[in-house]
């Protein structure tokens, strides 16, 4: 298995990045505008440049399949949400140590039975430039309830109103005590988006998110591009200035990719995938929920904080050190 697989690493190197026939074989819908993007010329994408040392410009993810929404209240999770995660953020997250903490909140609590109380963070911002404020979350709210779709239902049942008491404080009033209120708050589906934004009238505004990274390129079915976002508020910028996800449906391809140095991280692979790696010190394994959610990464691809729930492959940030 792993003489074959290393094998096909040269022909792969450029089929990599061309990625031809490589996503779904059925059209999918394309997160922003139609796209009329035509394919990169082969022999200026034969390789992506990668300095042997210091920050790598570009880090790259090879997902089993393609991008097909980045529109958090509409994801149908799996490598949706890898890419969602980057670009928005939710009101409570998950920390390093597995718990539910504030994120964009700075703290809430029940004053009562029906009534949580929320507090933001100063100085949020959008990727657009525009500042966070609450009634961003009463707008995010608002349209979360107006689609109804997905598992938004679940999430807002016993949510009657959200209301915006001045720029930073936010008052749910509900039918009873929520006891997963903060976990609620936490899901990818209710990340925080900007009012600014569709008020606007500007094209696909659930682009704008709060995160470190901001959506710039896309291929459809090929390839998702993302790039820092120099507003970013947080601590945990990311450092590659670029992340950019392949979609690889083949599992030794995308293992071709990694060994080739076409890929920093891939996600999900066979067992047989691994036992090919098992002698491989180049390269590291981490299993956040089982088996089927296997994320390998080359040794040199540092995660600052890794957050597993569930199915959800990680949340966090990614980059690329020597």
């Amino acid at each position: 298995m792993r003489r074959r697989v290393v094998k096909t690493a040269a022909a792969f190197l450029l089929l990599t990045l061309a990625l031809a026939g490589c996503g779904r074989k059925e059209e999918v819908a394309s997160p922003v505008a139609p796209d009329t993007t035509e394919a990169p010329d082969e022999a200026a994408t034969e390789e992506i440049e990668r300095p042997p040392k210091g920050n790598k410009p570009e880090l790259v993810v090879a997902l089993p399949s393609d991008i097909t929404g980045l529109n958090p209240m509409t994801s149908t999770g799996g490598v949706n949400d890898n890419c969602i995660i980057i670009t928005h953020e939710t009101l409570y997250a998950m920390n390093a140590n597995g718990s539910i903490a504030p994120h964009l909140a700075a703290g809430g609590e029940w004053t009562d039975d029906n009534t949580f109380e929320l507090l933001l963070n100063n100085n949020i911002f959008f990727s657009d430039g525009n500042a966070m404020t609450a009634n961003d979350v009463v707008h995010t709210f608002e349209t979360a309830k107006e689609m109804n779709n997905g598992n938004l239902p679940a999430l807002l049942e016993g949510i009657e109103e959200v209301e915006a008491l001045n720029e930073t404080r936010v008052v749910f009033r509900t039918a009873g005590r929520i006891e997963n209120m903060e976990t609620r708050l936490s899901n990818p589906a209710l990340s925080i988006q900007s009012k600014a934004a569709y008020d606007t009238g500007m094209q696909n505004p659930y682009l704008v998110g709060s995160g470190p990274y901001k959506f710039v390129d896309r291929v459809n079915g090929r390839y998702t591009s993302f790039v820092r976002n120099d507003n970013y508020w947080g601590e945990n910028a990311g450092v590659s200035n670029r992340i950019s996800f392949y979609a690889i449906a083949d599992d030794e391809e995308r293992l071709s990719a990694l060994l080739s140095g076409n890929a920093d991280v891939i996600l999900t692979a066979s067992p047989d995938v691994v036992d090919a790696l098992s002698d491989d010190v180049s390269v590291r394994i981490y299993e956040p929920g089982g088996s089927e959610h296997r994320v390998i990464y080359r040794d040199n691809v540092v995660f600052p904080y890794m957050r597993a729930s569930g199915a959800q492959y990680w949340q966090g940030v990614y980059v690329v050190l020597e």
